[in-house]
């Protein structure tokens, strides 16, 4: 089936067959448990109730499995020495339910940066493994950091095969920053008996990763089989090519975009590439197909249809 679209005067049509799309989650992580609650929350929650979805109701629709992956698997490490962890927690940011059932408990201490007070709440491990969990269901970006130290000041600490490793280790002293995407935030006080341990950066952007209170969002625009956000943009030299990109729902797996230079019937016929998108809180369009073909070795100045 052919899909004639106008764009300027560029005449574009899309040959599209539609198939099912196959949703795979990833097992024993904080993405796949949080892919998986908002599919069965689709289903059985009506959307007029999405507002209303809080701490209370997500302890409730939880398993007691999910629960256990969203309070260890946040952020988790090894380490080769008895430690103490300490978790700077945001003073205006509601404790994460797992936090005091985990063992966590809070101190009198204090930790500043420019902006942010954070109280410091503290656990011991044996050497091993340390797993933490999700800041929250809300959505404050002041999430937590934390710091390690071992437990005897005369033994060497060695951190590994920690989750997320992208962030770096830094030193917590007076002037280190904690969020990378606010890497000019410093922490200003700190206990003493904290300084010189592991700092564990972050960032604000973690917060998004469980949020679901106030998340649910709906457009007016949702996709469809037809295609459309048809955009002509360049990925090489604008001189002799030029990208083509469409958007449609997931229905539609394949795309082919056919081209021919003016008042000629030499027609090329492309295939384009496909790249399957997810915006989980996006309850009427979670799921959709972006479309790229790339139009190479064209000729400068030369009048085309596209189709």
């Amino acid at each position: 089936m052919k899909r004639y679209i106008i764009l300027s005067a560029v005449f574009l049509i899309f040959s599209c067959s539609e198939t099912n799309k196959e949703v795979e989650h990833t097992q024993g992580s904080v993405k796949g448990v949080m892919d998986r609650v908002i599919t069965r929350l689709y289903e059985k929650v009506d959307p007029k109730d999405y507002d209303s979805i809080d701490d209370t109701f997500m302890l409730q629709f939880l398993t007691d499995d999910e629960k256990s992956t969203l309070a260890s698997r946040y952020q988790y490490f090894k380490v080769n020495v008895p430690v103490t962890v300490s978790l700077m927690r945001h003073l205006d940011h509601k404790a994460p339910f797992w936090l005091k059932e985990s063992g966590f408990v809070k101190t009198d201490e204090i930790v500043k940066n420019e902006v942010y007070d954070y109280e410091v709440w503290q656990k011991d491990f044996d050497a091993g493994w340390v797993n933490l969990g999700i800041p929250g269901f809300d959505s404050d970006r002041v999430v937590y950091f934390i710091s390690v130290g071992p437990q005897n000041s005369n033994e060497e600490l060695t951190i590994s095969e920690r989750y997320p490793e992208e962030y770096s280790l830094e030193v917590f002293k007076k002037g280190a920053f904690t969020y990378h995407d606010w890497s000019d935030l410093k922490i200003t006080d700190l206990p003493k008996e904290l300084e010189g341990q592991v700092l564990f950066t972050t960032v604000r952007g973690r917060a998004r990763e469980a949020h679901v209170e106030g998340a649910f969002r709906e457009t007016i625009f949702p996709s469809s089989s037809q295609p459309d956000q048809i955009m002509l943009t360049w990925s090489e030299d604008p001189t002799n090519s030029m990208d083509v990109q469409w958007r449609t729902n997931t229905t539609v797996k394949d795309g082919t975009v056919q081209y021919w230079k003016k008042n000629t019937s030499d027609t090329i016929s492309l295939t384009a590439s496909v790249s399957g998108m997810e915006d989980r809180m996006l309850f009427n369009d979670r799921y959709i197909n972006r479309f790229t073909a790339n139009l190479n070795n064209l000729e400068a100045g030369a009048p085309m249809s596209i189709a």
